[in-house]
């Protein structure tokens, strides 16, 4: 199968691990009369909306954690990155990917915090890696650790968005999407409907 220079660049960035843009990022949310506003960057708002999964969504499960997420599997394949991932898959339509990361050793969200970004610096080199968001989301009622930022990867512009959290007792896991960060814009309402589709077991 020929992988593309998108998806060989990732494969460099998940060797070095085991653990300005044209486009507005999120900077932060605030309630406002009981609505979720989400402020961006660039001075603008919007109301924030819950996301649906698709609606005939085929469940994957971790064999490492008690996670998964329900994919559409019209949207989405099987894809093979290699390196650290348990699983990845990648939109048929489209240059988009996502990583299901799972580590059998719980680290507290700082600690993810930090190693992931530590391993994208190193794959990076003298690319700097650039935070353009970090925060905390609800996932299928647990917080998580969300961090979106870029860097340039073997030639190539990426924007990253990472779901992470640890399971205590159990593990830690990451939800890691990708795309050149010209597509990222319209890989948002796609991310967000897998996003919704993450399950965690208690």
């Amino acid at each position: 199968m020929k992988r593309t220079k998108l998806a060989g660049a990732i494969c460099l960035l998940l060797a070095a691990t085991s653990l300005g843009t044209a486009w507005s990022a999120e900077i932060g949310r605030a309630t406002v009369g009981g609505k979720e506003v989400i402020l961006d960057d660039n001075n603008t708002w919007s109301y924030a909306q819950a996301a649906a999964t698709a609606a005939d969504c085929k469940p994957i499960k971790s064999e490492v954690l008690p996670v998964g997420v329900c994919l559409d599997p019209k949207g989405w394949a099987l894809a093979n990155l290699e390196g650290a991932a348990e699983q990845s898959f990648k939109r048929s339509d489209a240059e988009y990917y996502l990583m299901l990361i799972t580590e059998k050793d719980f680290f507290d969200l700082p600690t993810l915090k930090k190693a992931l970004l530590t391993n994208a610096q190193n794959a990076a080199g003298l690319e700097k890696v650039k935070t353009l968001q970090d925060t905390t989301a609800t996932v299928d009622g647990q917080e998580f650790g969300k961090i979106v930022y870029q860097t340039i990867i073997d030639g190539l512009d990426v924007t990253y968005e990472n779901y992470y959290m640890g399971l205590e007792g159990k593990g830690s896991v990451q939800f890691v999407f990708f795309a050149t960060t010209i597509d990222y814009p319209n890989f948002r309402s796609l991310i967000d409907e897998a996003v919704a589709g993450i399950e965690v077991e208690g």
